[in-house]
Order: structure tokens, then sequence, then C-alpha cells
């Protein structure tokens, strides 16, 4: 199964001849291993607009960010939630998998 940082990098940019990442303008591609989706916000805000900007038929999608929990919203209904399950965990984490589930089903639409 793909590295969700992988799956990521896909649904932002082009992946090259090389399976590099194409993500930002002005930079190299990005190799696997150089991904940090799960860990920078820098990295991670970025797909969170890109959803929030998303559709799929006239379904459009909210990411909503608040205190210690991430929902992902279509026009209807919570599609995916993720709060902190403990107080080591920390709200990037939270934000993560939201949108790597959400990823996943826009793939498979």
């Amino acid at each position: 199964m793909k590295d969700s940082n992988e799956l990521i990098a896909e649904f932002m940019g082009d992946k090259t001849e090389k399976g590099n990442y194409k993500l930002f303008k002005g930079h190299d591609p990005y190799s696997p291993k150089e991904l940090i989706y799960d860990t920078s916000w820098d990295w991670l805000m970025p797909v969170v607009e890109k959803i929030n900007v998303t559709k799929m038929g006239d379904e459009e999608f909210d990411v909503i960010i608040y205190k210690a929990d991430c929902h992902i919203n279509n026009s209807r209904e919570i599609i995916f939630e993720h709060s902190k399950r403990s107080k080591d965990s920390v709200l990037i984490e939270c934000v993560y998998s939201a949108v790597v589930e959400f990823i996943r089903m826009y793939n498979h639409q």
C-alpha cells in the first residue's frame, strides 16, 4: 500500500518519471522520503485549502479545524471526523488523518 504522504503528494502535484513529486514552484522535485505532510503545517495547509475548493459532482467540501478536532463536511453532513485522542496526541495528526481519508475517498470516486 502506498505511503500516506505519497498519496497526498499525488493529490497535490505531478509525479516525475523518476518517482519524485513536483509540488512547489521554484523547488526541485521531492523524493518520497522527503515528504513531510504528516509533520509540517506548511505542507499540510495547502492540502486543506485544495480540499476546500474540490468538487465531486455537486458536492463541495469544507475542512473545519477547531481546538482538538478536524471535520471534513460535504453540503449535507460530516463525512470525516478526527479528534485528539489523548493529551499526547497533537492536532496535526487529526488533520492529517482526515485529509488522508478524504483523498482515499476522492480517489475511489
